[in-house]
């Protein structure tokens, strides 16, 4: 997920509409983990389904790297 651009993402989501919103504020992909509904609000997503799958998504990206994180370290 390193690097993953926002805008592709958005698109994958099928929300491309929010990609201006986003890449003003933040680089990547990995500085949206930290996202809250609230903070979805401030940004300008009014539509609480698209604030739902968005956030839904995160919460997988949030998986992710916590299994990345979980990984044994080689013996």
């Amino acid at each position: 997920m390193k690097h993953m651009s926002i805008s592709r993402w958005l698109s994958q989501l099928g929300l491309p509409q929010y990609c201006r919103l986003f890449d003003d504020e933040y680089d990547g992909v990995e500085d949206l983990l930290h996202l809250t509904e609230l903070d979805l609000l401030e940004l300008g997503v009014h539509n609480h389904v698209h604030r739902i799958h968005i956030l839904s998504s995160i919460q997988l990206l949030q998986e992710r790297e916590r299994r990345r994180g979980q990984c044994p370290a080689d013996s």
